[in-house]
C-alpha cells in the first residue's frame, strides 16, 4: 500500500512544473519546527522554526552557543521564551547581528553562564531574560536596545558594573534586583523611566550615574531607605529636579551638575595610599575614595587645583583605614565624610576648618580623641555619634566651645585652649 501510495505522488509531482515543486518545497521547509546540530552549537542541538527565524528550544547539554547568524539559508531573527533556560552547564553565549529581540526567561537559571556577547542589532531584552545567571561577570548592552524588560538580570550575583546606554527608554521592574556584587551603575541621558525596585537589595551599590532624562521613576527604585548602602549620586541637573524625583535616597551624597565622565574619573594621589579618589576640580573637593583606602594625608593642591573640602561620604565605609591628615586649605568636612571607618585612630584636622557635617566621624569605634581647632563655627552634634570618643582636645576656650552647642557630647571630656596644655 506504501509503495502504491509513492508512486501515486510521484506520479503527480512527474506532470508539475518545476516551479511549483520548488514553492511546494519551500512552503514545507518554512513550516518545520526542527531540531537542528550546527557546529557552531557546542554540546548539544538547537530547535530552530524555519517560518518564525526562533530559537525555540535547545539542549540543556549544550555548553557553547555560539548563534549562528543563518540556518540552511534562513536567517536567525530571535530567541523565544525559555529557549536555553535552566541549562546548568552552558557557559557562553554569543548573539549575531540578525537577532532583533530575546525573548521572556531566555537564558534564565543558566547558573553557570559567565559571558554573553550581543550585537548592536539586539533592541529588546524581555523579562527575566537572564534572571539568576549567578556567575554572569559582564554584560554589555547593545547600544540600540530600547526596553530592559522586568527582572530582565535579577539575581546577576557576579556583576559589578552595568551602563544602560542612550537608547533605552525604559528600566523595567526589578531588571536589576539582587545583584549583590553590583557597585556601579551608569545610566546614560535618553532614559526616561525606571521601576519599582530595578536596583534594589543590592547591598554593594555606592555609585550611580542619573541623568536628567530621567523624569519617572518609582519612590523605591532602590528598596527601602534604610537598607540603601549608595554613597554617590552624580546627578546631570541640579538640586530641584533631583528633589522632584522622589528617589528615596536620604544619606547618599549628591553631585549635581556631574555625569559619567566624573563617575569615570579615578586618580591616584600622592599621600594617599591603597587606593584611588574622584577630585572634582570646580569646586576642590575630594567626593569619592575607594574602600581599599589604608592611609590618607592629603596634599594642598590636587593637579595643581586647591583642595578646599572633603565631599559628603568621600571615605565613609574605609574599614582599613587607620589615620588621616588634612593640609592647611580645607576648611570644610561634609556629611558622612569618615562615616563607618572602623581602624580609623588618627585624625588630624587642619586649623583653618570652619565646618563639621552631620554623623562626619559617626560609627568609627576605634576613634578616642581628636583636636578641634576653635576655627570651626560649625559642628553638627552629631558629628562624633556611636564613636568611643572620650577626650576632645579644643584649642580655643570654654566660652567659644559653648557657641557650638554641642548636647551630644556633654559626657566627653573637653580640654580648652588645647595647644597651652602641651
Amino acid at each position: 500500500m506504501k509503495k502504491k501510495f509513492s508512486i501515486l505522488i510521484l506520479g503527480a509531482l512527474l506532470f508539475q512544473p518545476m516551479s511549483s515543486i520548488n514553492n511546494t518545497y519551500a512552503i514545507e521547509q518554512t513550516d518545520l519546527n526542527a531540531w537542528i546540530s550546527h557546529p557552531a552549537i557546542v554540546g548539544g542541538s538547537i530547535k530552530f522554526n524555519y517560518k518564525t527565524g526562533a530559537i525555540t528550544d535547545a539542549d540543556d547539554t549544550i555548553i557553547i552557543a555560539n548563534i549562528p547568524e543563518k540556518i540552511n539559508g534562513v536567517i536567525v531573527s530571535s530567541i523565544d521564551k525559555e529557549a536555553f533556560a535552566h541549562n546548568n552547564k552552558l557557559i557562553s553565549v554569543t548573539i549575531p547581528d540578525t537577532i532583533t529581540s530575546i525573548g521572556e526567561s531566555a537564558f534564565s537559571n543558566c547558573y553557570q553562564l559567565e559571558t554573553v556577547t550581543m550585537s548592536n542589532a539586539v533592541t529588546f531584552i524581555g523579562d527575566n531574560a537572564f534572571g539568576s545567571c549567578y556567575h554572569l561577570i559582564d554584560i554589555v548592552i547593545p547600544n540600540n536596545v530600547d526596553f530592559i524588560g522586568n527582572y530582565a538580570f535579577n539575581r546577576c550575583h557576579s556583576l559589578t558594573s552595568i551602563t544602560i546606554p542612550s537608547s533605552v527608554s525604559s528600566i523595567g521592574i526589578g531588571a536589576f534586583f539582587d545583584c549583590e556584587n553590583l557597585t556601579t551603575i551608569a545610566i546614560l541621558n535618553g532614559v526616561s523611566s525606571i521601576g519599582d525596585s530595578a536596583f534594589s537589595s543590592n547591598n554593594n551599590l555606592t555609585d550611580i550615574s542619573i541623568p536628567t532624562s530621567v523624569i519617572y521613576n518609582e519612590q523605591n527604585i532602590f528598596g527601602k531607605p534604610e537598607d540603601i548602602k549608595l554613597k554617590i549620586v552624580y546627578y546631570e541637573g541640579v538640586r530641584e529636579q533631583w528633589e522632584s524625583l522622589k528617589t528615596g535616597i536620604t544619606r547618599a551624597a549628591i553631585i549635581y551638575n556631574s555625569n559619567l565622565d566624573l563617575l569615570n574619573d579615578w586618580i591616584q594621589v600622592e599621600g594617599i595610599e591603597g587606593g584611588q579618589i574622584q577630585f572634582d576640580k570646580q569646586t576642590g573637593t575630594i567626593i569619592n575614595a575607594e574602600n581599599s583606602v589604608y592611609s590618607v594625608n592629603i596634599p594642598s593642591h590636587i593637579e595643581e587645583v586647591e583642595v578646599r573640602a572633603i565631599g559628603n561620604h568621600a571615605f565613609s565605609d574605609c574599614d582599613k583605614l587607620t589615620s588621616v591628615t588634612m593640609p592647611l586649605t580645607i576648611d570644610s568636612i561634609g556629611d558622612f565624610a569618615f562615616y563607618s571607618c572602623d581602624n580609623l585612630e588618627n585624625i588630624t584636622l587642619p586649623q583653618n576648618l570652619t565646618s563639621i557635617g552631620y554623623n562626619a566621624f559617626g560609627y568609627n569605634p576605634s576613634l578616642s580623641e581628636i583636636t578641634i581647632p576653635s576655627s570651626v563655627t560649625y559642628l553638627d552634634n552629631l558629628a562624633f555619634v556611636y564613636t568611643n570618643i572620650d577626650t576632645i582636645n579644643y584649642t580655643g576656650s570654654k566660652e567659644q566651645w559653648e557657641t557650638l552647642e554641642m548636647s551630644m557630647l556633654e559626657n566627653t571630656k573637653i580640654i580648652f585652649e588645647a595647644l597651652t596644655h602641651k
